[in-house]
């Protein structure tokens, strides 16, 4: 068995640093001759960053097509898909229905590939998401209106068991949108993320479970990427907990909240699952130092 896993999260749809399909269709209120109001159709300009973000996305999806060579594709994004009109700051529009069909276009490369049958939207953060999930649910059931043949799955908290039979044990993936944030300390990076694997990991053996293999989480826009292995009497057990990396840059809130953090990570993850194992995960990323730099020569 040969199945390819991409991970995608907190693309942000509607947030000026969001992630933005440049074919994006949206609808404006424009006044005709007669002083009333007809919607017309209009695309968003994009920003150099977005552009820049854009690209990023396309080698994502180019690099999953070109690891797959033709086997299946099972799509994974952890969540917050739109951005959110609870605070303006840093918002592209304040048009609900803006954010969810940005969101929309931005899956619509995934789903012209043919081997994509799989896809799961994880709900993310409520005021994120207009509520309870709706920005998920909403856009999954776009995608299915639009591509019935496929299979698209809006949820919480998934636990998939990809196997390709009842006979051999398949490999357990645990994602959700929230987990363990970065360690503030860089000779601590990577300490938060593996305690709340281990308590994961201990809890189900606790429970005679066998532990995810892969645990997937998103939110914390940080990439975390920690192996723990247990032994116990039934044996060796390993897992691997990756915090994906957002497709969104840092706005006001996300300043305050990461403690005015100067380099930012974006991208995703893919993983290559091979004879019911997963393989090392194959980060496509892009990094930069956020500050302006400038060079000032006093007399």
């Amino acid at each position: 068995m040969r199945i390819i896993l991409a991970v995608i999260t907190d693309t942000h749809g509607g947030h000026i640093a969001g992630l933005l399909n440049p074919e994006t269709v949206l609808q404006r209120k424009q006044e005709n001759e007669d002083g009333g109001y007809d919607l017309v159709d209009w695309t968003p300009p994009m920003e150099p960053g977005q552009l820049r973000r854009w690209s990023l996305y396309e080698r994502i999806i180019e690099s999953a097509i070109n690891l797959a060579r033709g086997d299946q594709i099972i799509l994974i994004s952890l969540g917050d898909h739109t951005q959110g009109i609870l605070h303006s700051d840093d918002a592209l529009s304040m048009r609900v229905a803006d954010h969810v069909l940005i969101a929309k276009w931005n899956f619509m490369p995934w789903m012209t590939i043919p081997n994509v049958v799989e896809t799961r939207l994880i709900s993310g953060t409520s005021w994120h998401e207009f509520g309870e999930g709706s920005a998920m649910i909403l856009v999954a059931d776009a995608l299915r209106d639009k591509f019935p043949n496929k299979n698209i799955t809006p949820l919480y908290h998934g636990l998939t068991d990809i196997r390709q039979s009842t006979d051999v044990e398949g490999v357990l993936v645990d994602y959700t949108h929230h987990g363990p944030s970065q360690s503030m300390r860089k000779h601590l990076e990577g300490n938060t993320a593996r305690y709340y694997l281990q308590s994961l990991m201990q809890d189900e053996l606790m429970d005679g479970k066998t532990p995810p293999h892969l645990v997937l989480r998103g939110h914390f826009h940080s990439m975390i990427n920690e192996v723990i292995t247990r032994h116990t009497m039934r044996g060796w057990f390993e897992s691997r907990i990756v915090v994906c990396p957002p497709l969104c840059g840092l706005g006001d809130y996300a300043r305050k909240t990461t403690r005015s953090a100067h380099k930012i990570t974006e991208g995703g993850v893919l993983f290559e699952i091979l004879d019911n194992k997963p393989q090392q995960p194959v980060f496509i990323t892009d990094t930069r130092d956020i500050r302006k730099k400038e060079v000032l020569y006093v007399k």
